[in-house]
């Protein structure tokens, strides 16, 4: 799949495979004040941005809670603030490797 992101001057947007992803389930299930989401940081605005993510690809919520830190960690944190990206990940895949090295004390 391919994930995009536009850094906007008020705010930012993010694509799966051309769908826009929305924060309304990722709010649901975090009690942050967040008003949007980023990436580039450590932080909220990456961590809220992992959840919408993993749950707009179909993962469900308690997988989605338990894997979203580490997917900020290891791809939205690396991507510079403040710019445009565009990268193909097989998120799905990606989530099952994390939860195998975690259940092997890898992680």
């Amino acid at each position: 799949m391919v994930l995009e992101g536009r850094a906007l001057r008020y705010g930012h947007v993010v694509w799966i495979d051309h769908r826009r992803v929305t924060l309304t389930h990722a709010r649901r299930l975090v009690d942050d004040e967040v008003s949007g989401f980023n990436w580039g940081y450590h932080g909220a605005g990456p961590q809220l941005l992992a959840l919408a993510i993993l749950l707009e690809v179909g993962i469900d919520e308690m997988r989605a809670v338990k894997l979203h830190r580490y997917f900020a960690r290891d791809i939205l944190q690396p991507i510079p603030t403040g710019t445009d990206w565009r990268l193909e990940l097989d998120v799905r895949t990606w989530a099952y490797d994390v939860e195998r090295a975690h259940d092997a004390g890898l992680v």
